[in-house]
């Protein structure tokens, strides 16, 4: 079965962007435009990868997120948020990781990210934190 992504954006243009690009690396793709339906199919399909675009999101929106972060599922191993920080999300979840991208279509960063969580045993331990500065010269060098 090919590694999925859930993707929630209003943006319908940006939202399938993104998730062409996910679909042209091997992804299979789920894009919704309402916050509630994505966060849904995130828990009930046991992905490991959700993407949240905050452009043109509302703030119930991105309070959703910050409920969905506080009860993040077991399955889940990289939750990307493009575009800004929510201003309530806080620290790091019990497992995985999140990467905020502020340029939203920075789309072969978003990519390597998918792939890289699926790139280990749904069990492994979180990876540790990296210097942004590092992880971008990792990204340039194509090292990852």
């Amino acid at each position: 079965m090919s590694p999925s992504a859930v993707i929630f954006s209003s943006d319908q243009v940006r939202g399938n962007i993104t998730s062409r690009k996910l679909r042209h690396e091997g992804f299979r793709t789920t894009l919704f435009d309402r916050v509630a339906s994505a966060v849904d199919e995130a828990a009930a399909s046991g992905t490991r990868v959700f993407i949240f675009d905050t452009a043109g999101a509302i703030a119930d929106e991105l309070r959703f997120l910050s409920r969905f972060y506080d009860s993040w599922p077991d399955d889940l191993e990289l939750l990307v948020v493009l575009g800004d920080q929510p201003p309530e999300f806080h620290g790091p979840p019990r497992r995985g990781e999140v990467q905020v991208l502020p340029d939203p279509l920075d789309l072969d960063r978003v990519a390597a990210l998918a792939k890289q969580a699926y790139s280990g045993p749904a069990d492994a331990a979180p990876r540790a934190e990296e210097n942004d500065l590092e992880s971008d010269l990792k990204d340039f060098l194509r090292l990852r």
